[in-house]
């Protein structure tokens, strides 16, 4: 028995080994295989002169993103780097979105579409069908903002596909899921998600400019606290108004689908929360940063270092309201609430502590 067990263990091991090899190797393949020889532009996109599609030597398509949007006063990396971030996290947790690849200022990979060589830029892989937009299906669809109305939950309940979106958006406080941003291939009924730009877009209003005489320097995160209090930018970020709709609903009022679709946003939560903790997190969006030559100052990486564990909070938050809906009342779900309860609890201590990271 012993021995078979051992056995098992053994075989288990090894095919998770070998799955990780595989996942590194394809993974590794397609970084280096982004696209093939030189880029040739097709056309520009109709979003001013920021944004046109390209194509390779063997006819693949990409969206080459500039950032000198009009919503950002000079040309900024930083959306550069959310946009690549929140793009990874995505596809790590399987999420159907494009693939993004950070282009730095100077770099001569694009010099045959390179327009503006001085900017950071970042190449998308286009994903298939239209915006929903653009398309006709069956009924509306409205996730903007995720989860934080009775018509985001009514969509939700469409396909499982939203679910995974809406709990990504929840997950890096991306409040930009309009329909431009959401497409559908009807011919296989797949929604993919684009454009992540605005993730985390709290901290585009904090300066990281070190010789701002105007930037606060934050010792405590009390401090921190205290300064958003009499500030124009609170800290309020996407899962604290999907809590805010969540604790306000009666489980009995919920159709099967709007059950199922807040099992499939929980779920998903949980991974997202497992695999990118407060710390993984911050290291991940510090090493895309690294990646396009970009030093955030020490004021801006302890307020990114702040939101994001605040965002966790919230979202532990989130998952607590979710798990409150779906109780039965029995002693499984006696338990958990004290489980979230105490989560909760300890997590916000941390904040409190600065001890979040």
């Amino acid at each position: 028995m012993n021995i078979l067990h051992t056995k098992n263990r053994s075989l288990l091991a090894q095919s998770v080994f070998f799955a990780a090899a595989h996942l590194f190797v394809a993974t590794s393949l397609h970084a280096a295989d982004f696209f093939t020889g030189p880029l040739t532009t097709i056309s520009a996109l109709g979003y001013g002169k920021d944004v046109f599609l390209v194509k390779d030597e063997k006819n693949k398509k990409f969206i080459l993103k500039y950032n000198t949007k009009s919503n950002w006063d000079v040309p900024n990396t930083e959306p550069s780097i959310h946009e690549t971030l929140g793009a990874k996290i995505g596809m790590n947790v399987g999420v159907n979105i494009n693939d993004v690849k950070l282009i730095p200022a100077h770099d001569t990979s694009l010099k045959s579409v390179d327009i503006n060589p001085g900017v950071h830029k970042t190449l998308h892989t286009v994903v298939p069908g239209k915006e929903v937009d653009d398309t006709t299906l069956a009924r509306h669809i409205n996730i903007y903002g995720a989860l934080a109305s009775k018509e985001n939950l009514a969509s939700l309940t469409y396909h499982n596909g939203l679910c995974k979106i809406a709990a990504l958006d929840i997950f890096t406080s991306n409040k930009d899921r309009h329909n431009g941003n959401l497409f559908v291939d009807s011919n296989i009924n797949q929604f993919y998600a684009i454009d992540m730009d605005l993730i985390f877009n709290q901290i585009y209003n904090f300066s990281n400019d070190q010789q701002n005489t105007d930037t606060t320097t934050y010792s405590f995160v009390t401090d921190m606290l205290q300064s958003f209090q009499h500030t124009s930018f609170p800290c309020c970020v996407v899962a604290t108004e999907v809590y805010e709709f969540l604790k306000n609903i009666d489980p009995k009022t919920l159709s099967h689908k709007e059950i199922e679709a807040l099992k499939e946003i929980n779920a998903m939560l949980q991974k997202l929360q497992s695999i990118y903790t407060p710390r993984k997190l911050f290291n991940e969006w510090m090493n895309i940063a690294k990646q396009a030559n970009y030093t955030y100052s020490l004021q801006k990486q302890q307020y990114i270092r702040y939101l994001i564990a605040y965002n966790y909070c919230e979202i532990t938050k989130v998952r607590a309201e979710i798990n409150r809906i779906l109780s039965d009342n029995g002693i499984v779900s006696y338990i958990q609430r004290i489980k979230d309860n105490v989560l909760i609890a300890w997590q916000t201590a941390k904040l409190q502590h600065n001890l979040a990271i």
